[in-house]
């Protein structure tokens, strides 16, 4: 019996330490300003980001407040972008998560090779984009008319300073159809010592339990 209770408790502590990762990423700041795209911007679809193509603040089934950001494609040439960005410092050899929520609808589905994406620009100290981890978050086969949230974990490498959180859709050729984006988020995971700092918390209720 002894050893059932111990391999309980051991899986128990396995469960939480998976449940406070996730937990930790939520509990952590949000990195991003505006981050659902309630204050319009001058010069600039929302307030503390970059927006370019056909990037514009959306009154459409937000989430959050009243808005959205919308984005499609220039239909201006082929393999082109429309989007927004948001730079922000990072420490290089963290973790973070990035996520943000999106969803096309039936009345302008994203149609042929369109994709809405999602995506982080590691920038050094000198400016310059040392590459990008990107991800798809909406294409041709996305059930239209749900958000649906996105979470990616990501490491910011050696020599990074900053990252861009970026998010828009790419236009292949000249197919229509456009994506709503809702509360975009850049948090950093905490580091395996605060980690164990949670695991030790969350598994003490667990040995008291046992020793009654």
């Amino acid at each position: 019996m002894k050893k059932s209770g111990t391999l309980i408790a051991s899986a128990a502590v396995a469960l939480c330490s998976v449940a406070l990762h996730t937990e930790a990423a939520v509990a952590q700041p949000n990195l991003l300003a505006n981050p659902s795209f309630e204050v319009p911007g001058v010069g600039s679809a929302f307030d503390q980001w970059v927006s370019f193509g056909n990037t514009f603040r959306e009154l459409v089934a937000p989430i959050t407040g009243v808005a959205n950001a919308k984005a499609f494609g220039t239909f201006g040439s082929p393999n082109n972008f429309s989007g927004a960005f948001q730079n922000v410092p990072v420490t290089a050899g963290l973790q973070y998560e990035l996520s943000i929520f999106a969803m096309t609808l039936t009345t302008d589905k994203l149609a042929g090779g369109n994709l809405g994406r999602m995506a982080v620009d590691w920038v050094d100290s000198g400016g310059a984009v040392m590459f990008q981890d990107g991800f798809t978050v909406v294409d041709l086969n996305t059930t239209p008319d749900i958000y649906f949230l996105h979470q990616q974990l990501v490491t910011a490498p050696a020599g990074a300073v900053s990252a861009n959180f970026v998010f828009g859709v790419f236009q292949p050729n000249f197919e229509g159809g456009s994506v709503l984006f809702e509360d975009a988020a850049l948090r950093q995971i905490p580091t395996p010592g605060s980690m164990a700092l949670l695991l030790a918390a969350g598994a003490a209720p667990l040995a008291r339990r046992r020793r009654r």
